[in-house]
Parts: structure tokens; sequence; C-alpha cells
């Protein structure tokens, strides 16, 4: 089957990779050309940072297509091109999976989903006018393929050297994470707020969720009226509300009747909550017949100049629908919900977990964690 003609690809090219990390890596990286090796550099760290991911996708993609296909131009990446082939089909069928099965960064579905890579024009080197940015990541991208078509760069030794860069990444990734034990509340909240509003490179808008989800994981056991509630599992934070269908990032659903939600939990990350965050929020759950309450938690807090707007739009919505509309910061969210649950170091134990479990938090974010309570 032709499917299984790229499964093989994949498979072997990460095979390679597997055996080079094992005995060093960065000799077969060294042996590439310069520019060969600045640009797999360029394109993997910016996925592994989380900030550009769609970008390698798309690179994995059309090298795993030319290995296969080697008369295709991987530059024509839609069947609408002149000799154009799907590269959104196989990346969604082929290369996203795989990605996923080896604990890789990887897209929600597709990098094709991504407008500045979706235009019906090929990667051509100086013509392609998708916005990608930086311009140096567009540069690496767009100079990859054209030396893959025009200069017979192997593209094989570009999958195999992307692989080794997500392999390393990958293990460091495997870290022990400290679990603080015997903490206060404030204590707890001292922890949480040092991690969340570190300097980070990247990609720490996933914490205030993971605080959130993991403190109501330990919430739906302790309290009543979550006895007959189901949390439902994170998606994935790239993945926007309006095409996952859901209400908000953190969601609480009957349980005989899972189809309807109790409770949504929306969380924004240093951004205050201002009168079009509600105001676009009762949009989304305006339909919602048994939902009680609507949270919108953010690690900006509230916008002040705004405050008494929001009141009056929470109060008409609460008399226009019955429904509970509750604005406030994120850790002083969680220092009310530690006061609900018997023990804090049930929380710790929660999010440290999560931070281990979850894909899109980054080795730095893991990291940090380990240091903080020694600081703190």
């Amino acid at each position: 089957m032709e499917e299984n003609k790229y499964e093989k690809i994949l498979e072997d090219a990460l095979d390679e990779a597997e055996r080079l990390y094992r005995e060093n890596g960065t000799d077969f990286l060294e042996r590439l050309d310069i520019q060969t090796r600045e640009d797999i550099g360029e394109i993997a760290d910016k996925a592994l940072s989380g900030y550009r991911k769609a970008v390698a996708n798309v690179v994995i993609t059309s090298l795993t297509k030319k290995i296969g296909d080697p008369d295709q131009d991987i530059r024509y990446h839609q069947q609408k091109l002149e000799g154009g082939y799907s590269g959104r089909s196989l990346d969604e069928k082929i290369i996203n999976p795989f990605l996923i099965e080896n604990d890789f960064q990887h897209m929600a579905e597709s990098g094709w989903l991504t407008r500045s890579l979706e235009q019906s024009q090929p990667y051509i080197k100086g013509e392609y006018t998708g916005e990608i940015t930086p311009g140096s990541l567009k540069e690496s991208f767009l100079r990859l393929l054209h030396r893959v078509e025009e200069e017979q760069l192997s593209p094989q030794e570009v999958l195999i050297g992307i692989f080794l860069r997500y392999i390393e990444w990958r293990e460091d990734k495997k870290i022990t994470l400290t679990k603080p034990s015997n903490i206060s509340i404030k204590r707890c909240a001292n922890l949480v707020r040092a991690h969340l509003f570190d300097d980070y490179t990247t990609g720490s808008a996933p914490l205030p969720v993971l605080v959130i989800y993991s403190i109501y994981e330990v919430l739906m056991s302790q309290v009543d009226k979550y006895s007959d509630k189901k949390l439902l599992p994170l998606k994935s934070h790239t993945t926007s509300d309006r095409r996952a269908g859901a209400l908000g990032d953190i969601e609480i659903v009957y349980e005989e009747d899972p189809e309807s939600r109790f409770e949504a939990i929306e969380i924004k990350h240093e951004r205050p909550i201002k009168s079009d965050t509600v105001r676009d929020a009762y949009e989304k759950f305006r339909g919602e017949a048994k939902l009680e309450r609507y949270y919108i938690l953010s690690t900006g807090g509230i916008e002040k100049s705004e405050t008494e707007e929001i009141k009056e739009m929470i109060n008409g919505i609460s008399i226009e629908s019955g429904k509970e509309v509750i604005v406030n910061g994120v850790i002083p969210s969680l220092r009310y919900y530690l006061r609900l649950i018997d023990d804090p170091d049930k929380f710790i134990e929660k999010y440290t977990e999560n931070l281990e479990e979850y894909d899109e938090i980054n080795y730095e974010h893991r990291k940090r964690w380990n240091e903080i309570p020694k600081e703190i």
C-alpha cells in the first residue's frame, strides 16, 4: 500500500537517527555542509521550542514524499497546483500520527492548517508570499526545499538530521521532576507563581491551564457538587476552542449526559480580562442549556479600567441566561481552591505529573520546576 511506503521511510530514517544518537549524533550533523546544518537547526529549534511546529511538519512531509517519489517536485504541495500532490493529506494520515507516536513535537492535525503555509502557490524560493515568521525560518524552509530539488541535497540526510534533533529534545524531556511535600497553601501558591512568571524563551501559555486542570483533578474527588460530574481530558493548547467544539480550555460535563457541560474554564496568560473577553465567551456558551458556571481566569488579572463594565456585563448575562460568569486571576483562584481540598500536596503531585506528561510543556519549564523549590 502507498501509506506503508511512507511509514517505512519514516521508520528507517528514525532507526538510523536513533543509531547515530547512541553512537554520537553530533558527528553526523558535523559532516553535513554548514548551510544544511544551519537550516536544519533553524527549523528544528523553532519547532522544538513550540514556536513554529507547522514548518517542521511541512518539511518532514516534503522530505518523506521526495524519498518515496523522487520525480515529484515537493514544492508543489497541493493537487490544485499543476504537477502537485496533497501535502496536507500525507501529513494528516502519516506524518503527524508518526510524530505523535514517537513523542516528537507535532501539530494538532496538520502543518497545512496554518495560514502562512496553506497558500495555493508553490514553495519557490524568492517567490512564495506566505508570511512565515521569523524571516530566518522562511529562508531556511524555502532554501532546503530548493536545494533538494535543484542541487541534489539528500532528502534522507536532512530527514535523519531533523530526527536527530527531535531525539535529543525527547531525551532531554526525560527529567525526573521534584514533588515538594508538606507545604502550606501560601508556599504552594508562591511556587506556582514563580513557575508561571519565569523568563521563558517561549511556550509558557499552557502552564496556567495545567495549574487549574491539576487542582480540578483533586477537586473532582473531594467536592460534593462534582460527585456526578466528569473532567474532560485536556486538548492541545494550539487547537482553537471553536475548531475543537469546546467552550473553554477546561470542561466539566455531566456523567449521565456527557454532551452537556456543567462548568467551563477559559484561561489567559499574561493578558488581562477585558469586556471583549467576556463578550466573546458569552457568544460561545450562551446556547448551552445545562451550563451553570463559566470561569474566565487570567495570570494578567482583570483590566482595571474596565472593571465596572465587566461587572455590568456579567450581571446582564446572569439576568438573560441564568448562568454565572466568574472572572478572576489564576493565582487567587488557586489559593481559593486549595482551601477546599484536604492537602496541598495532592495538587503538587498532580501538577508535577501533568508537567511530565503534557506534550506541549518544554524542557526549560520542567527544569525550572526543579529549581524553584530551592530558591523559595
